[in-house]
Order: structure tokens, then C-alpha cells, then sequence
């Protein structure tokens, strides 16, 4: 099964050729918001001093899964 990422957290439209009237665009589609919500966890559990970099990035995941199911809801 593949795993929601749920989508860009910071997606960017950028036209092209903006100074000559181009309608041509293109798009940065960023970090997924599984990765931003990881991201925004770490101060969570880096207090933990007994978890390893390893263990903090799984429980960092873990939460940002969650945080995606919730919001899918």
C-alpha cells in the first residue's frame, strides 16, 4: 500500500515568462506535508534523551502520519 504523503506543503506557481506576458508556468511542488509535519514533531520527542537519531526520525513519522489520517477525517 503507498503511504499518504498528503501533497505539497508549500507548492509554488511561478510564471515562466512573466516580464514578456507568457502564460507558461511551472511548478515547485516543495516538501510534502508528511515531511513538514515530521519536521514540526522533532522538538517533541528530541526531549526524550534516550532515543536514538533513528528512533526520533520513526516516532517524528509516526506522528505526522497521524496528524495526515486526522486530517483526512
Amino acid at each position: 500500500m503507498k503511504k499518504n504523503k498528503g501533497g505539497s506543503a508549500f507548492p509554488l506557481m511561478i510564471n515562466k515568462d512573466a516580464e514578456q506576458g507568457s502564460m507558461e508556468k511551472w511548478c515547485n511542488q516543495g516538501m510534502t506535508l508528511r515531511d513538514y509535519f515530521a519536521g514540526q514533531a522533532i522538538p517533541i520527542f528530541d526531549n526524550e534523551s534516550d532515543y536514538s537519531v533513528e528512533e526520533l526520525a520513526k516516532s517524528c513519522y509516526q506522528y505526522a502520519d497521524a496528524m495526515i489520517a486526522e486530517r483526512n477525517k
